[in-house]
């Protein structure tokens, strides 16, 4: 078949062939140069993301914990500081703020999340903790004992005592959520 046609349009054959060859080959890397800036651009582009949410949500906790750290003053100033958990638990937006005494007595800003009537306050793990650590502290998410939903427990020991605070947790969670 290819006999019958002249010099010329063989030529011109063979140069239509070349150029369609080089052309999809051009394609095809510039294919797999856009998939591979996308793919770069797009890890990028996650991991400011992250490193900005991890950095809020750092400040977001730093600021919590000095609401818990300046409650520990509370006893200064009474035996029974409900009022000053009430003002801790607003300005924290807090489900509850409270505090575990080393007597196993258990103070909270409300009654809006009420536990079990035998329940001590040195069995918790958040109680524990904070007890075995000079710094404030920041719980995995645990069940709560008084509604029974995930929480996270900012704690700081003074004294005998445990002060803490538990975290909104659907806000909370949200966020990690975000994040990872």
């Amino acid at each position: 078949m290819l006999s019958n046609i002249s010099i010329k349009n063989k030529l011109t054959l063979m140069f239509v062939v070349v150029i369609l060859v080089m052309a999809s080959i051009q394609t095809v890397m510039t294919g797999r140069q856009l998939l591979d800036e996308t793919y770069r651009s797009v890890n990028q582009f996650s991991a400011a993301i992250t490193k900005a949410s991890v950095s809020g949500l750092d400040k977001w906790i730093s600021g919590r914990t000095n609401i818990v750290e300046a409650s520990t003053n509370a006893f200064v100033h009474s035996d029974v500081p409900i009022s000053y958990f009430n003002q801790s638990q607003r300005a924290g937006h807090f489900i509850i703020t409270y505090a575990g005494l080393d007597t196993g007595e258990f103070f909270q800003s409300n009654t809006d999340n009420p536990v079990p009537a035998d329940y001590d306050p040195r069995q918790r793990g958040w109680y524990q903790e904070a007890l075995s650590k000079t710094s404030t502290i920041v719980t995995s998410p645990y069940l709560d004992a008084g509604n029974g939903g995930l929480v996270i427990t900012i704690a700081k020991a003074f004294n005998t005592m445990v002060i803490v605070a538990l975290l909104v947790p659907t806000l909370v969670f949200n966020l990690l959520l975000m994040i990872f």
